[in-house]
């Protein structure tokens, strides 16, 4: 299950961002279970990584991924269970999302089957009832930023509905643009960048670019690149979407 979330994330296209974090109940140098090695590489090679707070060398026992757990759930912004017995770790791991004040989403299942009386418990706890992927992404997609996203909230906030008739009285030539759009989702007409900020500036595209691809050309060091990001974000130059940057 848990390589299957992850091979799910990294197939997703470019341009939303797809990449996974393993989080690991083992040393960082102790691949668990080993035929995921090439999994694990994988994440790696396409923008994402592999963390763990044990000492290398530590191998896998039972005691250690409750720890892994906490971990897990302070990186989500929500949790999925898909499957869980009553003493399963995806206990552990959906009720420590709730108590860092996240939602808790649960796949139910057939009542008589043993895997997922954990997740019939949590549903009964208060936990979100869900079949569809749609329903996680509608109760989270308020704290995402996507291109997908920065595209239909410039349509939503001109006025315009993608769901009506063409002989709708909103038509483009009588919308009128609002005030209120969320300056934010809105690239900015003019942007002064600094001197000091020139020589990472003009390597900045409008497609989005990871850390790596930033540090070889830059020949920055991460400490000094992120301050500067961090700097032509607040500037209103570039959006960070996914640990990966693009010019506004």
């Amino acid at each position: 299950m848990d390589a299957q979330a992850h091979l799910g994330a990294l197939s997703q296209p470019a341009e939303y961002a797809g990449r996974s974090v393993g989080v690991m109940g083992t040393g960082i140098d102790v691949c668990y279970p080993k035929q995921h090695q090439a999994l694990f590489e994988r994440m790696i090679r396409e923008g994402g990584c592999i963390i763990s707070e044990l000492f290398p060398g530590t191998p896998p026992h039972k005691h250690t991924f409750p720890r892994r757990n906490r971990v897990v759930a302070g990186l989500c912004l929500g949790t999925v269970v898909t499957e869980a017995a009553l003493q399963s770790g995806s206990l552990i791991t959906a009720r420590l999302t709730s108590e860092q004040g996240k939602q808790v989403f649960v796949l139910p299942s057939d009542i008589d089957n043993i895997n997922a009386q954990g997740c019939h418990h949590l549903i009964r706890e208060g936990a979100t009832l869900v079949y569809h992927p749609d329903q996680i992404m509608s109760d989270l997609c308020h704290q995402l930023l996507a291109p997908v996203a920065i595209s239909e909230a410039k349509h939503d906030s001109s006025g315009y509905n993608k769901h009506s008739s063409p002989n709708s009285s909103f038509s483009d030539s009588t919308t009128t643009p609002n005030n209120n759009e969320n300056p934010i989702l809105k690239p900015q007409k003019s942007v002064t960048i600094s001197e000091h900020l020139q020589p990472l500036w003009v390597h900045i595209q409008f497609e989005l670019q990871d850390l790596d691809a930033l540090i070889a050309k830059t020949k920055l060091d991460t400490a000094t690149l992120l301050s500067q990001l961090m700097e032509l974000e607040l500037g209103g130059a570039i959006c960070e979407v996914g640990g990966r940057y693009q010019r506004l």
